[in-house]
């Protein structure tokens, strides 16, 4: 049978369909830890021969200790679901800017707001054992078209600095630091350019999350469309999805009276403008 169009919302969706597309998403979904504190979100991606993660600008340069790149410092990433110690030397790894704010103390909101993060060749072996790199390249022009549709679910994925908490001695760690991801959304609100980058407005879902609206620390999590489709003439609990999408970068939460938008780079500034600096790069 033929999919159909149809309408629904957010809360039809049966919730297994969106927790299998929470848990694909969360495959390639990291979190940042840097000198032992929380530093932000990030999602795993790869361009030809380069392995990287893909954040927000202000999440390597604007934290109260700077990432320096040329330090012993050491960078934490987050690939298990069980306390691990998964570490790399900041002078192994290499900064790509994307995108530079205008002005991120005054108005972070302007944007644009984008890096990655390149990883050692040789530790990528060890990361892809648990979990996936995005492949920037397979497919781009398509994925990009994908990423310009409204419909569909969009989640944004990230770990809220208000849901980070500390636990004692647990498996032979002194100190055990929880970081639970969550996937979230309810729709784009808006879409604009400005330059050669594109923002999107996403709405956050507030169901089972009314006592606390703020994402801080989701900032450099990915934005990912997960196409809903269903037979033809099946009920709204026969829907389901084939596979997700990045399609953006969360950089801010949007400030007073629109507190429940979150504000995201769009397709164009991945497929185009990441690829496009990737691509000049040797390995």
């Amino acid at each position: 049978m033929k999919p159909e169009r149809f309408r629904f919302r957010i809360g039809d969706i049966p919730r297994k369909v969106v927790n299998r597309a929470c848990a694909e998403v969360g495959n390639y979904s990291v979190s940042l830890i840097h000198e032992g504190e929380f530093a932000g979100s990030g999602t795993l991606i790869r361009y030809g021969s380069l392995y990287g993660i893909l954040t927000a600008h202000h999440v390597v340069h604007g934290g109260r200790v700077p990432f320096d790149f040329n330090s012993r410092q050491r960078l934490g990433i987050t690939i298990t679901n069980f306390p691990a110690d998964f570490h790399l030397e900041m002078r192994y790894l290499r900064c790509v800017d994307i995108g530079v704010p205008v002005d991120a103390c005054k108005f972070p909101e302007k944007g644009p707001d984008l890096s990655v993060i390149l990883l050692p060749r040789t530790r990528v072996g060890e990361i892809a054992a648990r979990k996936a790199f995005y492949n920037l390249e397979y497919k781009r022009q398509e994925r990009m078209a994908i990423g310009r549709r409204n419909d569909g679910l969009w989640l944004i994925m990230g770990t809220p600095k208000t849901d980070v908490s500390e636990e004692g001695p647990r498996l032979g760690f002194s100190r055990v630091v929880k970081l639970p991801s969550i996937g979230c959304g309810s729709g784009i609100k808006s879409r604009f350019r400005i330059r050669n980058f594109d923002y999107l407005d996403i709405g956050t879902d507030a169901e089972g999350r009314k006592a606390q609206p703020i994402f801080n620390g989701m900032s450099g999590g990915g934005v990912w469309r997960v196409p809903i489709h269903k037979p033809a003439g099946r009920t709204l609990a026969g829907m389901n999805f084939n596979d997700v999408y990045l399609a953006g970068v969360i950089f801010c939460q949007m400030p007073d009276p629109n507190p429940e938008k979150v504000r995201c780079h769009g397709p164009r500034s991945i497929y185009q403008n990441v690829v496009r600096k990737l691509s000049r790069i040797e390995p």
